[in-house]
């Protein structure tokens, strides 16, 4: 009677195992779904361009130098003076004395050469230079963010993936006790299954761990989320090849804000020229008299122009020294656009490089290991039903696979910095 109940139970065992092994069959790449309220890239990217404080800083600082560009290349504000000439210091009186007078003049002074000029054109580059940290800023906006998109998108999909699989060993539990009770099965497998479960359950919350950090950091960019929100579609730019990327670098903001320091540094030389030319002053006075002349007649009114110039002669320890420091800090500007640029290209090509091992090893899980995984599975599965096979491998082989899959989304997720960081340094 015992084996007549044996040999009825083992086909209906066999096939709970097979339902659960349809159930748990080699997990797709598309998560489960989620729920409607979702963010995708582009609403994120808006969101941290719309509310970034940097942006509004550099937007002030540009109107600010524009506007102290114009201020640069005006005149001088006039000068006007009031005051007495020749006044007797025995009476104070300006009738006592015909040379006497009350004088008002206005004094007007011009720098020296094009200094005007060249100021303002000097004001108008650096404020050039503050628009390219504008779209620097703007583009190291973009990268946070991506990033931060980034992490928070694959760490919710890993947390999504291993959830099913806890699923998916909660009825491997029941099934395991089913067959136990049934004879079917060992207390060792139950226990081997009981056990297989709870790490599941501590990789869930580990893996809620870094959800929950990513989404925080998200949050520092976008601003609050609700809770409930789930990681929408996201198609990061087109990559281009090394070649491309490397002639692209020069145009990057940081680059470009280098190059109009250069230049701003350029204006400052040939301002430092304009030293050696003679700066102008012109001056119109009049002087009302109260005297009486010898005829007893009031004395005439005098009028007075002068023009005065500066006598740039002795240059050696101003002019020349302004010149020589003008030179060596367009001389030091140049060099640290170098030392950048030198710097960027070695990062892209480092982060291009990182980016093909990861290509690589993204179609190595896709192409060969996911599939063995899978097959290995049935393989076990195969021979755990025709009592040739162990449970502990059966439940190796399955964890194995979960473990390649949630590795396949940490490649994907390293892929996708490395595309995002290769757009920061030379995307369009």
């Amino acid at each position: 009677m015992k084996v007549r109940l044996f040999d009825a139970l083992v086909p209906v065992a066999l096939v709970a195992v097979l339902t659960v092994t349809s159930a748990w069959s080699p997990l797709k790449a598309d998560s489960p779904e989620v729920p409607t309220d979702r963010l995708d890239l582009s609403r994120a990217e808006a969101l941290a361009l719309d509310r970034d404080a940097g942006l509004e800083e550099l937007a002030h600082r540009a109107e600010a130098v524009r506007d102290r560009a114009v201020s640069a290349g005006a005149l001088p504000d006039p000068e006007m003076s009031l005051g007495f000439s020749n006044l007797p210091v025995d009476s104070f009186d300006l009738e006592d004395d015909m040379m006497a007078m009350v004088m008002v003049g206005v004094r007007q002074r011009f720098p020296a050469g094009q200094s005007r000029q060249l100021s303002r054109e000097q004001g108008e580059l650096a404020g050039r230079g503050v628009d390219a940290e504008y779209q620097a800023r703007e583009r190291e906006v973009k990268r946070q963010l991506r990033l931060a998109w980034n992490d928070w998108a694959y760490a919710t999909r890993q947390l999504e993936l291993a959830r099913q699989e806890q699923e998916n060993f909660e009825e491997l539990v029941s099934i395991t006790r089913s067959r136990y009770r049934s004879g079917l099965g060992s207390q060792r497998d139950l226990s081997r299954a009981r056990l297989e479960r709870a790490a599941v359950e501590e990789r869930i919350l580990m893996l809620e761990e870094e959800r929950d950090a990513a989404r925080a950091e998200l949050v520092r960019w976008t601003g609050s989320l609700p809770r409930d929100i789930s990681p929408g579609e996201g198609e990061l730019p087109a990559l281009a090849a090394l070649d491309t990327l490397i002639e692209r670098l020069p145009d990057h903001p940081l680059l470009q804000a280098a190059q109009r320091q250069i230049e701003v540094a350029d204006k400052g030389v040939e301002i430092a020229r304009q030293s050696y030319r003679p700066s102008w002053m012109i001056e119109a006075s009049y002087g009302h008299r109260r005297a009486r002349d010898m005829d007893d007649g009031r004395a005439s009114d005098m009028a007075s122009l002068m023009v005065g110039f500066s006598l740039p002669l002795f240059t050696r320890d101003r002019q020349d020294r302004e010149l020589s420091a003008a030179r060596a800090e367009s001389r030091a500007d140049h060099y640290r656009r170098m030392d950048r640029l030198h710097e960027m290209q070695g990062q892209l090509e480092r982060e291009y490089a990182r980016y093909q091992r990861q290509q690589q090893l993204a179609s190595l899980y896709e192409e060969r290991l996911l599939d063995e995984a899978a097959e290995s599975v049935s393989l076990e599965f195969s021979a755990y039903r025709a009592d040739r096979g162990d449970f502990r491998d059966l439940i190796r082989a399955r964890v194995a696979e979960l473990d390649y899959r949630l590795r396949l989304l940490e490649v994907k997720q390293r892929l996708n910095s490395s595309r995002i960081e290769l757009n920061y340094l030379a995307g369009e």
